[in-house]
Protein backbone atom coordinates (compact mmCIF):
# COMPACT_ATOMS: atom_id res chain seq x y z
CA UNK A 1 0.00 0.00 0.00
CA UNK A 2 1.41 3.25 -1.23
CA UNK A 3 0.38 6.74 -0.57
CA UNK A 4 -0.81 8.55 -3.96
CA UNK A 5 1.20 11.97 -5.29
CA UNK A 6 -0.09 14.37 -6.53
CA UNK A 7 -0.23 13.40 -10.67
CA UNK A 8 -1.96 9.79 -9.06
CA UNK A 9 -4.30 12.19 -7.27
CA UNK A 10 -5.03 14.21 -10.32
CA UNK A 11 -5.20 10.94 -12.59
CA UNK A 12 -7.71 9.49 -9.88
CA UNK A 13 -10.05 12.74 -10.16
CA UNK A 14 -9.81 13.07 -14.04
CA UNK A 15 -10.95 9.22 -14.59
CA UNK A 16 -13.74 10.41 -11.64
CA UNK A 17 -12.92 7.28 -9.73
CA UNK A 18 -12.37 9.91 -7.00
CA UNK A 19 -14.67 12.78 -6.81
CA UNK A 20 -13.59 15.92 -4.44
CA UNK A 21 -16.57 18.16 -4.93
CA UNK A 22 -15.40 22.08 -4.59
CA UNK A 23 -11.51 21.09 -4.68
CA UNK A 24 -9.66 23.85 -6.04
CA UNK A 25 -6.06 23.49 -7.65
CA UNK A 26 -4.13 25.10 -4.74
CA UNK A 27 -5.40 22.36 -2.19
CA UNK A 28 -3.73 19.83 -4.11
CA UNK A 29 0.01 19.14 -2.95
CA UNK A 30 2.85 17.09 -3.43
CA UNK A 31 0.89 13.83 -1.47
CA UNK A 32 -2.10 15.16 -0.22
CA UNK A 33 -5.36 17.01 -0.31
CA UNK A 34 -6.42 19.61 1.66
CA UNK A 35 -9.40 20.04 3.00
CA UNK A 36 -11.03 23.17 4.45
CA UNK A 37 -13.67 23.40 6.94
CA UNK A 38 -17.33 23.82 6.50
CA UNK A 39 -19.98 25.56 7.74
CA UNK A 40 -21.25 24.16 10.75
CA UNK A 41 -19.45 22.36 13.87
CA UNK A 42 -21.23 19.40 16.09
CA UNK A 43 -21.07 20.88 20.26
CA UNK A 44 -21.56 18.44 23.02
CA UNK A 45 -23.33 19.88 25.94
CA UNK A 46 -22.96 17.93 29.13
CA UNK A 47 -22.79 18.67 32.81
CA UNK A 48 -19.16 18.96 33.87
CA UNK A 49 -19.58 16.21 36.79
CA UNK A 50 -21.68 13.55 33.91
CA UNK A 51 -20.15 10.23 33.36
CA UNK A 52 -20.53 8.52 29.86
CA UNK A 53 -21.09 5.21 29.90
CA UNK A 54 -20.02 3.46 26.61
CA UNK A 55 -21.33 0.59 27.08
CA UNK A 56 -24.90 1.96 26.27
CA UNK A 57 -26.63 2.21 22.92
CA UNK A 58 -25.80 6.09 22.23
CA UNK A 59 -26.99 6.87 18.97
CA UNK A 60 -29.96 8.57 20.52
CA UNK A 61 -28.26 10.26 23.55
CA UNK A 62 -25.59 11.65 21.39
CA UNK A 63 -28.44 13.13 18.85
CA UNK A 64 -30.26 14.58 21.71
CA UNK A 65 -27.10 16.33 23.45
CA UNK A 66 -25.70 17.11 20.56
CA UNK A 67 -25.90 20.93 19.12
CA UNK A 68 -25.31 21.89 15.41
CA UNK A 69 -23.52 25.65 15.59
CA UNK A 70 -23.34 27.68 12.35
CA UNK A 71 -19.52 29.03 12.34
CA UNK A 72 -20.20 31.47 9.63
CA UNK A 73 -19.32 34.42 12.13
CA UNK A 74 -16.21 32.02 13.12
CA UNK A 75 -16.65 29.83 16.66
CA UNK A 76 -14.57 30.83 18.98
CA UNK A 77 -12.77 26.83 20.46
CA UNK A 78 -11.59 27.37 23.94
CA UNK A 79 -8.36 25.80 25.67
CA UNK A 80 -9.09 21.95 25.90
CA UNK A 81 -12.33 22.48 23.96
CA UNK A 82 -13.58 20.26 20.85
CA UNK A 83 -16.05 20.35 18.62
CA UNK A 84 -16.77 17.92 15.49
CA UNK A 85 -17.13 20.12 12.27
CA UNK A 86 -16.78 18.43 8.54
CA UNK A 87 -14.80 19.70 5.19
CA UNK A 88 -16.90 21.44 3.31
CA UNK A 89 -15.79 19.24 0.31
CA UNK A 90 -17.89 16.46 -0.46
CA UNK A 91 -15.90 13.25 -1.31
CA UNK A 92 -16.42 10.03 -3.01
CA UNK A 93 -13.98 7.41 -2.61
CA UNK A 94 -13.43 4.16 -5.14
CA UNK A 95 -13.15 0.85 -3.50
CA UNK A 96 -9.79 0.78 -4.16
CA UNK A 97 -8.52 3.67 -2.22
CA UNK A 98 -8.17 4.54 1.57
CA UNK A 99 -7.20 7.24 3.49
CA UNK A 100 -6.17 9.18 6.55
CA UNK A 101 -6.60 13.13 7.60
CA UNK A 102 -3.37 14.72 9.10
CA UNK A 103 -2.62 17.80 11.03
CA UNK A 104 -1.42 20.74 8.59
CA UNK A 105 1.77 22.05 10.22
CA UNK A 106 0.99 25.44 10.64
CA UNK A 107 -2.22 24.76 12.38
CA UNK A 108 -0.52 22.19 14.38
CA UNK A 109 1.73 24.65 15.71
CA UNK A 110 -0.48 27.11 17.11
CA UNK A 111 -1.84 24.01 19.18
CA UNK A 112 -5.52 22.84 16.64
CA UNK A 113 -5.70 18.84 16.06
CA UNK A 114 -7.40 18.30 13.49
CA UNK A 115 -6.40 14.62 13.31
CA UNK A 116 -8.20 13.07 15.85
CA UNK A 117 -10.99 11.80 13.20
CA UNK A 118 -8.59 9.93 11.20
CA UNK A 119 -9.39 7.41 9.21
CA UNK A 120 -11.36 7.17 5.45
CA UNK A 121 -13.07 3.92 4.05
CA UNK A 122 -12.76 3.12 0.52
CA UNK A 123 -16.10 3.51 -1.40
CA UNK A 124 -16.75 6.22 1.35
CA UNK A 125 -19.19 9.40 0.08
CA UNK A 126 -20.05 12.17 2.37
CA UNK A 127 -18.41 15.01 4.01
CA UNK A 128 -15.34 13.79 5.80
CA UNK A 129 -16.27 14.18 9.63
CA UNK A 130 -13.21 15.98 11.04
CA UNK A 131 -12.85 16.41 15.09
CA UNK A 132 -11.33 19.31 16.36
CA UNK A 133 -9.20 20.11 19.69
CA UNK A 134 -7.80 22.75 21.42
CA UNK A 135 -4.41 22.15 22.87
CA UNK A 136 -3.04 25.36 23.29
CA UNK A 137 -3.76 27.33 26.26
CA UNK A 138 -5.57 30.43 24.27
CA UNK A 139 -9.07 30.32 22.63
CA UNK A 140 -8.45 30.10 18.58
CA UNK A 141 -11.12 31.46 16.35
CA UNK A 142 -11.99 29.11 13.49
CA UNK A 143 -14.26 29.83 10.08
CA UNK A 144 -15.59 27.77 7.53
CA UNK A 145 -13.14 27.67 4.47
CA UNK A 146 -9.70 27.67 6.52
CA UNK A 147 -7.63 25.00 5.38
CA UNK A 148 -7.81 22.31 8.39
CA UNK A 149 -6.73 19.39 7.72
CA UNK A 150 -4.62 17.50 5.06
CA UNK A 151 -5.90 14.02 3.71
CA UNK A 152 -3.47 11.46 2.15
CA UNK A 153 -4.73 8.76 0.36
CA UNK A 154 -3.31 5.11 -0.39
CA UNK A 155 -3.92 2.04 -3.03
CA UNK A 156 -4.64 -0.84 -1.53
CA UNK A 157 -3.65 -4.20 -3.34
CA UNK A 158 -7.33 -4.76 -4.61
CA UNK A 159 -10.71 -2.84 -4.38
CA UNK A 160 -12.74 -4.00 -0.78
CA UNK A 161 -15.29 -6.79 -1.25
CA UNK A 162 -18.07 -4.64 0.29
CA UNK A 163 -19.66 -1.57 -0.36
CA UNK A 164 -18.79 1.14 1.97
CA UNK A 165 -22.54 0.96 3.09
CA UNK A 166 -22.04 -3.39 3.93
CA UNK A 167 -19.33 -2.50 6.31
CA UNK A 168 -21.44 -3.42 8.89
CA UNK A 169 -22.67 -6.48 7.03
CA UNK A 170 -20.35 -9.59 7.83
CA UNK A 171 -22.33 -12.00 5.24
CA UNK A 172 -19.76 -11.07 2.66
CA UNK A 173 -16.75 -11.98 5.47
CA UNK A 174 -18.75 -15.17 6.67
CA UNK A 175 -19.18 -16.16 3.27
CA UNK A 176 -15.43 -16.02 2.87
CA UNK A 177 -14.15 -17.31 5.73
CA UNK A 178 -16.03 -20.44 4.64
CA UNK A 179 -14.93 -20.94 1.37
CA UNK A 180 -11.45 -20.45 2.65
CA UNK A 181 -12.30 -23.72 5.37
CA UNK A 182 -10.67 -21.57 7.79
CA UNK A 183 -13.92 -21.71 10.12
CA UNK A 184 -12.37 -22.98 13.17
CA UNK A 185 -10.49 -19.92 13.37
CA UNK A 186 -13.11 -16.90 13.85
CA UNK A 187 -16.05 -16.30 16.03
CA UNK A 188 -18.86 -16.23 13.46
CA UNK A 189 -21.68 -15.57 15.92
CA UNK A 190 -22.84 -11.99 14.74
CA UNK A 191 -22.33 -9.08 17.51
CA UNK A 192 -23.87 -5.77 18.24
CA UNK A 193 -21.94 -3.40 20.23
CA UNK A 194 -21.55 0.17 21.10
CA UNK A 195 -19.42 0.97 17.98
CA UNK A 196 -22.00 0.11 15.76
CA UNK A 197 -24.40 2.44 17.36
CA UNK A 198 -21.49 5.02 17.04
CA UNK A 199 -21.18 4.32 13.47
CA UNK A 200 -25.20 4.82 13.39
CA UNK A 201 -25.12 8.07 14.56
CA UNK A 202 -22.16 8.98 12.39
CA UNK A 203 -23.68 7.49 9.57
CA UNK A 204 -26.86 9.67 10.27
CA UNK A 205 -24.77 12.86 10.52
CA UNK A 206 -22.75 12.48 7.34
CA UNK A 207 -26.06 12.03 5.79
CA UNK A 208 -27.62 15.06 6.98
CA UNK A 209 -24.60 17.84 6.06
CA UNK A 210 -24.71 15.99 2.45
CA UNK A 211 -28.15 17.08 2.49
CA UNK A 212 -27.54 20.58 3.86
Amino acid sequence: MSALSESEILEFIRSKELIVEGLTPSHIQLGSIDLTLGNTVDVLSMPEDFVFDCSLDVKDFLHQHTKEVSIKDGYDLRPGEFVVGHSAEHIRMPKALNGIIVNRNSFARIGIDAGISQYINPGFEGNKIIVIKNNSPFTIKIKPGIRICSLILFRMGEESMREFSERHNTTKIVDFIKKQGSDSSFDLKDKKDVDTSLSDYMDMRIKEISEQ
